[in-house]
């Protein structure tokens, strides 16, 4: 393979989530989109034989419920694949991309146009105005449906609106009146036929009034029916690309260290007849890992090959559970284990509201990338990921089936609170707190329908009590713990119980960064009786105020309408999104604190309700 100029480099984790397929990169040279995992494909094959070993990732109870083969991580160019300091790359080690935006205008002539149209692009990917000789840059807008379709803002229609207007020959500007930073100061000139329009109203909804989506996958190179109504976006919008990721935590045996080496022999090992499977895999390890004990290579397949026959692992609830499980008992240190977790006592009045604590002080994480959403974030449970990719409710990452998907795996540490069953019962059978939650879930199930879609899940007191009491011990954490907001991710075990799932209340909070940040010991620090004690306290009294109050403690559900977020902002609740399983929705302070009654609105007791 030949050396190719690149446009730009990124971290793993950015590359596969933030920058994965479908989503907009910027960078010095342009915007860019990078390509379905189809493209990266053929450049897999390409890789040595070694190196794809090495990028292979295994979490076998992840596998199962996405039905994939494997997953596989971002291949990192090492010395002998760069050249020209780092200006080329061999192709295979790079991640393929197609230039999005296509449309740019120039600093200094202010010429809207297109790569050839009348801008050039050079060999390394920079794309310049032949008339100024100077770099041209991406335009701001562009426009996108609910579907995940993205196309070029049609600057042509909108200039030449007019009725009546026709222009055969247009030539575009992208002017400036120079008053005001407004959008309606800018506007778009046609030197041809001297009409011009300005951008003011380019976000409201009548804006693009009679264009349907043509249903444009840029990542795909391709097209596929859709009539939508198209939505305006700024290109660097965060409402551009929403990720869809599955992770799961690595228990026993898959945190074994083991596992990194029979991990990828289980196909083979699988197919033998189970009289001489034994004796295969001790034959195995005495040949090719003599430094492991046959007898716990053999103990190990048997637990592992119950997963696969695990006839209760069929969902997300199901595999949470299982963790669940052992976040709630002791798995003491083991140099074979990836997985360190030992319980903490509770001391004083907590004993009300929590069940047991305990200092999570290492544990695996595998996330992998299943898909993405627009306009919308779209909350998907695991099992259901590939379902909602074929009723075209998410975008696929892949134009043709794959048996993979692009993952990463982060180690880490964390506390994990277990919430007091019995006092959560008595809690949910108040009126007024159902009546709150059902609203909220209400206006969930409105928004979906209108776009035809069908609710992931019920909004319940328990799921929005959980989520948000994981909010304010994350902000607590974070001022005492040494790591950021953004630093820490929550994982949620919420069930009501039903026939295949028991009844969960639980939050793991754990450091969610890939690097070494994520080992440094300052979670498991604070995993003491009498820090979680007061960890818990003042997170209780920052709920109490907000720097928003009377305001955000009087905020009614319906005043967010599709945010779904009741009493909540960014001065009490609010996470960065990397922080939150559920994109900073389904949030109510006043579940925590409670709140008084008025003439307008009735007494809703909170879990926490201090004055009951």
């Amino acid at each position: 393979m030949s050396f190719k100029f690149t446009i730009g480099s990124s971290r793993r984790s950015q590359a596969i989530f933030n920058y994965g397929t479908g989503a907009i990169i910027d960078f010095i040279h342009g915007s860019f989109m990078p390509l379905s995992l189809n493209y990266f494909e053929m450049l897999w094959n390409n890789l040595p034989k070694e190196e794809k070993d090495s990028l292979l990732i295994y979490e076998p109870r992840l596998q199962k419920i996405l039905k994939m083969k494997e997953f596989r991580n971002i291949p990192v160019p090492k010395e002998g694949h760069i050249s020209e300091y780092g200006d080329k790359v061999k192709r295979e080690w790079t991640i393929p991309c197609t230039r999005f935006p296509k449309w740019h205008v120039c600093p200094k002539c202010n010429r809207l146009g297109k790569p050839n149209d009348p801008f050039e692009e050079e060999p390394d990917g920079k794309l310049k105005c032949l008339k100024c000789d100077k770099p041209v840059t991406p335009v701001r807008f562009i426009v996108a449906c609910t579907k995940g379709h993205i196309d070029e803002f049609p600057w042509y229609l909108w200039v030449h609106s007019k009725k009546g207007s026709n222009c055969n020959n247009p030539k575009l500007y992208l002017k400036s009146k120079g008053k005001t930073a407004s959008l309606g100061d800018l506007f778009v000139y046609c030197s041809s036929c001297k009409e011009s329009r300005d951008l003011h109203d380019i976000f409201h909804s009548y804006a693009l009034k009679g264009l349907k989506c043509k249903g444009s996958r840029p990542w795909n190179y391709s097209h596929e029916g859709c009539s939508e109504r198209l939505n305006t976006l700024q290109r660097g919008g965060s409402n551009v690309h929403f990720p869809i990721i599955a992770s799961m935590l690595s228990i026993p045996p898959a945190s074994e260290s083991i596992a990194k080496i029979l991990e990828n022999e289980m196909n083979w090992i699988n197919s033998i007849d189970e009289s001489v499977r034994d004796a295969a895999v001790r034959s195995f390890l005495i040949k090719n890992n003599p430094e492991i004990d046959p007898d716990v290579g053999v103990e190990w397949t048997k637990r592992r090959a119950k997963i696969d026959t695990d006839e209760f692992l069929v969902d997300e609830s199901a595999a949470r559970y299982q963790e669940y499980e052992a976040l709630c008992n002791e798995t003491s240190f083991d140099l074979n284990n990836e997985f360190e977790n030992y319980p903490i006592s509770i001391d004083g009045r907590l004993k009300k509201w929590f069940q047991s604590f305990s200092a999570v002080k290492r544990l695996r994480e595998v996330r992998a990338y299943c898909g993405f959403s627009r306009i919308q974030p779209f909350g998907v449970a695991i099992e259901n990921i590939n379902d909602a990719v074929n009723k075209k409710m998410i975008c696929s990452i892949a134009e043709n089936p794959v048996d993979w998907r692009p993952a990463i795996q982060i180690h880490g540490e964390g506390i994990f609170f277990k919430l007091n069953e019995e006092e959560i019962q008595n809690w949910i059978k108040n009126e007024n707190v159902n009546e709150r939650v059902d609203l909220i879930n209400k206006l969930n199930e409105d928004f979906l329908e209108k776009h035809d879609l069908e609710p992931p899940y019920r909004i319940t007191p328990r799921l929005m009590l959980i989520h948000s009491l994981s909010h304010i011990l994350i902000r607590r954490l974070a001022l005492d713990c040494g790591y950021s907001s953004a630093s820490l991710r929550e994982r949620l075990y919420i069930s009501d119980g039903d026939e295949t799932t028991p009844v969960m209340s639980g939050i793991l909070i754990y450091t969610a960064t890939p690097g070494s940040d994520g080992t440094l010991g300052g979670l498991v620090n604070l995993a003491t009786s009498t820090n979680i004690n007061n960890l818990i306290e003042k997170a209780i009294q920052d709920a109490q105020w907000c720097g928003n109050d009377p305001v955000c403690s009087e905020t009614e559900p319906y005043s967010n309408g599709e945010r779904l977020i009741g009493a909540c902002c960014h001065n009490c609740l609010l996470l960065p999104e990397t922080a939150c399983e559920k994109f900073n929705r389904e949030l109510d302070r006043v579940l925590l604190i409670g709140s008084s009654e008025t003439e307008s609105t009735k007494r809703i007791p909170g879990f926490f309700d201090i004055n009951e």
